[in-house]
């Protein structure tokens, strides 16, 4: 990978991947040449709050964002397992991934630890009103299909291939 590349960090769960997040990611190729996604919380799975494993959420990922005519040179998606000590969890997010100089985050604990690692540039991210990972999970628990709008059309086919609403009902 040329070292001149302009690369950024943007780390998430993804539980699921939803247009908040799409909408994220577009804006920050607009001024970045490369996006490095971390899935957060990787070994998280089948639990209320994480009901999608690292793979399922990688491919929500992969599937939208080529979707959106992106291509694979314009990011890279690694999942990584959390480490639950917040004074090594920056240190420890980049053992894993390529140099970055910028980290995008809406999360105000990522933003604190970026803040005091003092390794990178931290921009705040513009959240999308009424969606939340949060939101879609309580929807699909409810078998309330309007979660359906609040992700991208083919990540809908993947949770529903999964049958991610019967394990989101399961696990809660």
């Amino acid at each position: 990978m040329n070292a001149k590349l302009k690369q950024a960090l943007f780390v998430g769960r993804f539980q699921p991947f939803h247009l908040g997040h799409l909408s994220v990611i577009k804006k920050a190729l607009e001024k970045e040449d490369r996006l490095i996604i971390v899935i957060g919380s990787a070994e998280e799975n089948h639990e209320p709050e994480n009901p999608f494993t690292a793979g399922e959420r990688f491919q929500m990922i992969e599937t939208a964002l080529l979707a959106e005519g992106m291509k694979h040179e314009q990011f890279a998606i690694i999942p990584i397992r959390n480490v639950e000590n917040f004074f090594l969890w920056t240190a420890h997010v980049d053992q894993y991934i390529p140099p970055v100089y910028k980290v995008y985050t809406g999360s105000q604990i990522v933003k604190e630890l970026y803040l005091s690692y003092g390794k990178y540039e931290i921009r705040d991210i513009e959240m999308v009103s009424g969606i939340s990972g949060t939101r879609i999970r309580e929807k699909m628990q409810r078998s309330d299909s309007s979660w359906e709008k609040r992700v991208h059309p083919e990540v809908v086919k993947l949770v529903r291939a999964w049958k991610g609403e019967e394990r989101v009902r399961m696990v809660s």
